[in-house]
């Protein structure tokens, strides 16, 4: 039975209740409305969630209007998971905790501080987080969790999923968990017996079927964002495990998640940078291989239209220029170390590999800080401004790192059918990111992008 709509803005009102930020006026609306993707959704309604607390007011109120909720941070995704065009709730202006643990071999963080602010508490430790996605400065960290974000240099040995060690997430009926909890598990199945039988159920279904065990470890092989990590059906025991490993690169749709702890890594001495420009993408997408195998930490790969967008930065890099662009691509190569024979001996390597390859531009590895800064800005700007300059059409991100390919689309499920679905396929495309409906039995669906 589908539920009545009615005003959103009147239930989130008595939710929040007095002191509650909740707004329909238009220009709050319009501020919401678009993302850094293509996409324009313009929500009826706008709040602030204080706490945790409030974000479970919120999933109430969408449920008892049948008005989809979208959970938005910093809105910096390409694919436009961060709009919607029902409840918009800003879950980053009070979520903004950053605590160092452990002398910075771990770390606390909510969802609403960025990447950047998170390194910049640990840098005087010597780590920082695993996952380096390229709009460090404003993807916040809700996202970089909801997306399994990664990176440049992080591959997938260093995702989020790799490196998250504990989560308080809030589910759809009002449940908080705090999995770091010593009397977690037995909180969870206290509290949805319903949801832990459904992940006991999919977990022996998928084990108990060969062809399903061996399509998930190819594709989780990989560079991998597209669905749900399925693998964490493979990978863990506990329901409570299980479903804390889905809910990296859920982009919102099974619970918020207010608070995580993750692993941190070391942060190398030494690197050496360089960048080599092909003649094709073709070409250059054939040299990943041999360049992978001799241990590059970083392999960023940009199209011509990339390095069209390269080319317009107030500091461009040479290699990037003096030549008539048609169907050009470029290598933006990394090698890192903490001693510097090390991070010799692999620039030795590359640059023999370099040699043998067919390239627009002689490519010259260099460890002057300024300059590596320069050609890594080229590479990871250009992604960041590609809505200005790519066509009006659902973007396709192509990036490489130490794991050779990551494909980026837009998905979409809701919170119960998602648990039902058959594990070894991606998200239902039939499924709309944009519309829910609320039933007596499961809570409307809600989308989050924290990015």
């Amino acid at each position: 039975m589908t539920a009545t709509v009615s005003s959103p803005a009147k239930h989130l009102a008595r939710e929040f209740g007095a002191g509650g930020h909740v707004s329909t006026e238009l220009i709050d609306r319009i501020k919401y409305a678009a993302d850094a993707s293509h996409f324009l959704y313009t929500p009826q309604v706008v709040a602030e969630a204080r706490n945790a607390k409030d974000v479970a007011a919120a999933f109430r109120a969408s449920s008892a209007s049948g008005t989809p909720l979208v959970l938005r941070s910093g809105g910096t995704s390409l694919c436009g998971q961060g709009g919607g065009d029902g409840i918009m709730l800003d879950v980053r202006k009070h979520f903004r905790g950053v605590e160092v643990l452990d002398g910075g071999k771990r770390v606390r963080v909510q969802p609403g501080s960025t990447v950047r602010q998170v390194n910049a508490h640990l840098a005087p430790y010597g780590r920082k987080l695993g996952p380096d996605p390229a709009s460090e400065g404003a993807a916040t960290m809700g996202g970089v969790i909801a997306n399994n974000s990664s990176g440049m240099s992080c591959g997938t040995e260093f995702n989020t999923y790799n490196t998250i060690e504990s989560m308080t997430f809030v589910l759809p009926s009002g449940t908080v968990i705090n999995t770091a909890d010593a009397d977690a598990e037995a909180q969870f199945a206290g509290a949805e017996p319903e949801l832990v039988a459904t992940l006991e159920r999919l977990k022996r279904r998928v084990r108990g079927n060969r062809e399903s065990v061996e399509t998930i470890k190819r594709h989780f092989a990989l560079k991998n964002t597209m669905g749900y990590n399925v693998n964490a059906f493979l990978d863990f025991e506990a329901p409570l495990e299980i479903f804390e490993h889905l809910l990296v690169a859920s982009e919102g749709t099974l619970a918020f998640i207010a608070e995580a702890v993750l692993r941190t890594v070391e942060v190398p001495k030494l690197k050496t940078t360089a960048i080599a420009v092909y003649p094709s993408l073709d070409a250059a997408t054939r040299s990943l291989p041999a360049l992978f195998d001799s241990h590059a930490a970083t392999l960023e790969l940009m199209d011509s239209r990339s390095i069209k967008v390269g080319r317009t930065f107030d500091s461009v890099p040479e290699q990037i220029n003096g030549f008539e662009l048609g169907g050009q691509a470029a290598l933006l190569i990394e090698y890192h170390a903490n001693e510097e024979e090390q991070l010799r001996e692999y620039e030795a390597a590359g640059t023999k590999l370099l040699t043998e390859f067919d390239l627009e531009t002689q490519a010259r590895f260099t460890t002057d800080p300024s300059e590596a800064a320069r050609r890594g800005r080229s590479a990871r700007g250009s992604t960041r401004r590609w809505p200005r300059h790519a066509p009006p059409a659902p973007p396709r991100c192509w990036r490489t790192s130490r794991c050779r390919w990551r494909t980026s689309l837009t998905p979409a499920a809701a919170y119960r059918s998602s648990l039902t679905a058959t594990p070894t396929t991606r998200r239902s495309s039939s499924a709309t990111p944009r519309t829910a409906t609320s039933t007596s039995s499961s809570p409307t669906a809600s989308r989050a992008t924290t990015t």
